[in-house]
Parts: C-alpha cells; structure tokens; sequence
C-alpha cells in the first residue's frame, strides 16, 4: 500500500497538483529563469550555481570555479563551448 501511494504521488502531473499553487507557480518561474536555450532545438535547465557560472563566462569575465563534484562546472563549460561555436 505504501509502495502504491509513493509510485502514485511522484508521477509528474500529481505531484504537481500535491504542492500548493503559490509555490508551484515559484518553483515554475524559477525554473524557467535557469533554463538556457543552447541551440534552435536544445535547452538546459540548470541550477542556480550553473547559471551563475554560465552568466559570468557569458560576460567574458575572468573566472575561478570552486565547487564539488558534481555541481556541474564541466557541465556548463561543456555546453557553454558548444554554444560559442554553434
């Protein structure tokens, strides 16, 4: 019964419906500010710590990446390059 009522809560539309509106509406917003559109076809959701890092590599400022594996710095790099010589 419990293992029925988890596989039903996280199904995407239900968990959706399951948080109240006001931070459903937040946590919409918030993920729209940290996508990214990388190509015509492609687009990255990234975390805050990603997006800040890809909004200063986008302002061409000197940067210095500190963070522990696997919060993404060779993610963002990555695709930063790719979109730079697409």
């Amino acid at each position: 019964m419990i293992d029925e009522l988890f596989s039903r809560i996280w199904r995407r539309q239900e968990f959706l419906e399951a948080f109240p509106l006001p931070l459903w509406l937040e946590q919409k917003c918030h993920r729209d500010d940290n996508t990214i559109r990388i190509s015509d076809k492609k687009l990255i959701v990234l975390t805050d710590f990603q997006r800040e890092l890809w909004e200063a590599l986008k302002a061409y400022q000197f940067v210095v990446v500190n963070a522990p594996t696997s919060a993404g710095k060779s993610f963002v790099l990555q695709h930063f390059l790719a979109a730079l010589l697409s």
